[in-house]
């Protein structure tokens, strides 16, 4: 039987392979759009309605899961996804963060003085890469974008608007490429948060995901629609930064109940807490933390597994407190935030639940392949390979990206 869901992923999939695989003959030039779709755990597309989705990845390659990097969190993988490079290697270790060597506030994501502060970006994204071999790019609404890395702007930048509609962030696109094909960017972004607000507002194992899982998955699908109707032959990439987590009142971890806080600073939120003593020692606070509760994991800078690539950065606290999956840990002050319907992300990334989205199609990809993991650290080296430039050194696997690859 020929459902709605299947005639519509048919439809789809019969479009986005003639006009995102195929492409046009007279814009045949190799080009590049990520889109991110912040929070979408890597069940939703079989949980969800998500036709636009399906089409990508029949039509190209897709992953059951996308590994995200540590900590799973928006800022630290978005510029993993477009560095190639570990937060511990390119330096937005969290969206909430101190660095001893640059006085004053503490680097967040509402802080907009720290945002475009090009000291707090360390590595060069794929725009910067781009920039300086003369390609045009327009890395829209993306971490890292509004700050002159390198002493180089993209071609084309916005300053982040969290309020945009789905048609205005499709728009952002399509008005590329109306532009004359002499200007046309070779690499592109686009984001959008809604699954991830969704997620920590409600129980992500719910019902209640559906309508914005498929609501953006609609958006996709109508930039799709547009992108093929301008004939231009462009790969797309829609990953997602991390999943979430389903929390509950009674796994809170309050800190109080072991340390007096009065004595410690704490940035950060759950389920990660950053720890900088003030009137105690690193080791007096590890000493009355570690081994204290079973679902929380106390480290000293340099202490961690090695299998997180996580540590060794100036940015890394002295002390992290990192409560396990589903478990949150924060001051008895922050008690209740989110409550039991919420949920959360920055665990383990090896973990299930913050595994995340990957489906791409284009003229540089094979048709109909279908991987059990991609990583984040990977998506770098694919993005370079299809626009024929040598990457920078980074953690990815040129191997992994190559096997993508027509």
């Amino acid at each position: 039987m020929l459902t709605r869901r299947r005639f519509t992923t048919l439809v789809l999939c019969l479009f986005v392979a003639a006009g995102l695989q195929s492409g046009c003959k007279e814009h045949d030039k190799p080009r590049v759009l990520l889109i991110s779709l912040d929070g979408f755990r890597w069940d939703y597309r079989d949980r969800f309605d998500t036709p636009a989705l399906d089409a990508i990845a029949a039509a190209g390659v897709s992953a059951v899961k996308l590994q995200p990097a540590f900590p799973s969190k928006t800022f630290p993988n978005h510029f993993t996804l477009v560095t190639g490079l570990v937060p511990d290697h390119h330096g937005v270790i969290s969206n909430t963060m101190r660095d001893p060597r640059i006085p004053g506030a503490d680097f967040t994501t509402s802080n907009r003085e720290a945002v475009v502060d090009t000291r707090w970006w360390e590595a060069e994204p794929i725009w910067t890469l781009l920039e300086k071999r003369g390609m045009r790019t327009a890395p829209l609404l993306w971490p890292g974008s509004e700050a002159p890395i390198g002493g180089v702007m993209p071609d084309h930048w916005t300053k982040y608007e969290h309020d945009l509609t789905d048609d205005e962030r499709v728009q952002r696109i399509v008005g590329l490429f109306e532009k004359p094909e002499s200007e046309w960017p070779d690499f592109m972004t686009m984001y959008w948060h809604h699954v991830d607000t969704e997620g920590h507002t409600k129980n992500p194992d719910s019902e209640a995901m559906r309508a914005v899982v498929e609501r953006v998955d609609g958006a996709v699908g109508r930039l799709m629609r547009r992108l093929q109707s301008l004939g231009a032959a462009v790969n797309v990439i829609v990953v997602s930064d991390h999943g979430m987590s389903a929390q509950s009142p009674d796994r809170a971890i309050y800190l109080e109940d072991y340390i007096d806080v009065s004595m410690v600073e704490t940035i950060d939120s759950s389920p990660n807490v950053a720890i900088f003593p003030v009137k105690t020692t690193v080791d007096e606070v590890y000493a009355r933390l570690s081994g204290k509760h079973p679902h929380l994991k106390v480290y000293r800078r340099g202490d961690y597994p090695a299998r997180l690539q996580f540590g060794t950065h100036p940015r890394v606290p002295p002390i992290y407190a990192m409560s396990d999956d589903g478990w949150g840990v924060y001051p008895r002050r922050r008690a209740g935030r989110g409550g039991p319907a919420g949920g959360s992300h920055g665990y383990d990334n090896a973990v299930e639940s913050m595994q995340g989205l990957f489906v791409a199609a284009g003229p540089a990809l094979k048709t109909g392949v279908k991987i059990e993991r991609f990583r984040a650290i990977d998506v770098y080296e694919l993005m370079c390979a299809m626009l024929g430039v040598p990457p920078k050194k980074n953690d990815g696997s040129r191997r992994a990206a190559r096997a993508l690859l027509r």
